[in-house]
């Protein structure tokens, strides 16, 4: 357990500019139930997963292990929206952020610099990219449930 790895893609907008920030977590749970919803609904699109990440609660910071062994803080959406330091702080907004199995470059990303968007072009080219539909921060236990689709 707590084996994997993921990448989530935080979204930044600022008027009509788009701009990704990821961040490689290592050490978490990743469940994937694509089988078994594919048979029971029926719908190709029915993939979805589960991400368990343990933190460290550091005066009243919570912290997640990140690559090369740092420590990065997990805010709320509207505290990493207001962060200036986005690549010092991750957070995990529904319906707009993303996560994709295994490790992916940490540098900012425009996402005019693709056709279609960032998004839609790592969706055509990763199998396990899911988009964030739940985030659960746990304090007596220290860690964080994610869901995405």
């Amino acid at each position: 357990m707590y084996t994997d790895t993921i990448t989530v893609f935080n979204q930044q907008k600022v008027k009509k500019q788009i701009t990704w920030y990821p961040t490689v977590i290592r050490g978490v749970e990743l469940q994937i139930t694509a089988g078994r919803n594919r048979s029971t609904t029926g719908l190709e699109n029915a993939d979805s997963a589960k991400v368990f990440i343990k933190c460290e609660n550091s005066n009243g910071k919570m912290l997640v292990e990140t690559s090369q062994g740092e420590k990065r803080e997990y805010l709320k959406p509207k505290s990493w929206n207001a962060y200036t330091e986005k690549n010092q702080a991750f957070t995990f907004q529904e319906g707009i952020d993303f996560f994709v199995q295994g490790e992916y470059q940490e540098v900012a990303i425009m996402d005019a610099n693709y056709e279609d968007g960032f998004l839609s072009y790592m969706s055509d080219r990763y199998d396990d990219l899911f988009l964030v539909n739940k985030a659960d921060l746990y304090k007596t236990i220290p860690h964080l449930e994610i869901g995405g689709r």
